[in-house]
């Protein structure tokens, strides 16, 4: 692949060979380059979106999204929420990524059936539901039920809540007993610490 190709926000840059396979660059949000044997550096214009603003790609980049097949479209869904880390263990890198897929193939499931949520909405259900169901103090709430009169208010449960404006914030537990940095979104409803998910937050308060 050539190196030295340069091209601006909605601009191409392009090299062809003798045999007419052209590698062409096109920088939209970002750079997007093509290797193909059957296309030129042309350029379409697209029908408009809802303000009304006309769009231009290149052909090949308009032919490769109405061809995408359901693997490529997989790997673009699951690049946009990666739970992949760093790490040594090539086994651990496989299986987070058979996690991404799982997670994409059930969102396209639920689309097929009629579903309307987003992907980061779909994401935080399926978390949710995870949790519930791993739970032993009982059910998941966002904001536990209050008693009517004092003497009926019961000892509050730790129920893990999101962190104010889901901001990632470290895990004490990991941190304590590893000297890991994680990141995590969650934490616990009762004393504001910053836990995973699991298997940290059953074990903080055990």
């Amino acid at each position: 692949m050539p190196q030295d190709l340069q091209a601006g926000r909605g601009q191409i840059d392009f090299w062809s060979t003798k045999t007419r396979i052209i590698c062409l660059q096109w920088v939209d949000k970002r750079p997007v380059t093509m290797l193909s044997p059957a296309h030129t550096n042309k350029v379409i214009t697209l029908p408009p979106k809802r303000r009304g603003v006309e769009r231009s790609k290149p052909e090949v980049v308009t032919d490769f999204n109405n061809s995408m097949k359901d693997v490529a479209l997989s790997d673009q869904l699951a690049q946009s929420y990666l739970s992949t880390w760093k790490t040594i263990k090539w086994y651990k890198k496989v299986f987070f990524y058979l996690l991404d897929m799982i997670t994409t193939n059930t969102l396209a499931i639920h689309r097929a059936l009629g579903g309307k949520m987003t992907q980061y909405e779909f994401r935080k259900e399926l978390v949710r539901g995870l949790l519930q169901q791993g739970s032993r103090r009982g059910s998941f709430r966002r904001n536990p039920p209050q008693a009517r009169h004092e003497e009926e208010i019961p000892q509050q449960e730790c129920m893990p809540v999101d962190t104010p404006h889901c901001r990632w914030r470290r895990c004490v537990l990991c941190w304590r007993n590893h000297q890991c940095r994680r990141e995590t979104r969650v934490m616990c409803s009762c004393c504001g610490t910053s836990l995973c998910p699991t298997p940290c937050f059953q074990a903080f308060h055990a």
